[in-house]
């Protein structure tokens, strides 16, 4: 599944509301929203697509690619089975250097103690 350039696209190392970090990509093209959460505590991984299609997992069977304009995130067989099927996700971004550090600081938060995150940079 890609998600293009006008995706919009949202990330917090710690969001209060939600009391989790977070990403958030929603492909207003083709409706389709993707995210990745972590709440406060939790060794799980939420994984969500669509519109609350969501499996937790413990990162192993997931491996993310950061890129300077673009992250890929891939799911094992079994995991995308418990979502939509799709076992790759790409989502092209347009964002500065400061958003894209902070990006990667929500990613590393989601993905800590995990060897599920690989940066380009």
């Amino acid at each position: 599944m890609q998600l293009n350039v006008g995706t919009n696209i949202s990330f917090r190392v710690f969001d209060e509301y939600y009391n989790m970090a977070l990403l958030s990509c929603r492909d207003e093209m083709q409706r389709y929203w993707f995210s990745l959460t972590r709440s406060v505590g939790s060794k799980r991984i939420e994984v969500m697509v669509l519109d609350q299609i969501n499996h937790h997992t413990a990162g192993h069977d997931i491996s993310v690619h950061l890129e300077r304009a673009r992250l890929v995130v891939e799911l094992s067989s079994e995991l995308a089975r418990n979502l939509d099927g799709n076992t790759t996700y790409e989502v092209e971004f347009d964002l500065n250097d400061i958003e894209v550090d902070q990006m990667k600081l929500s990613l590393e938060k989601i993905f800590e103690g995990t060897a599920a995150l690989h940066s380009a940079f």
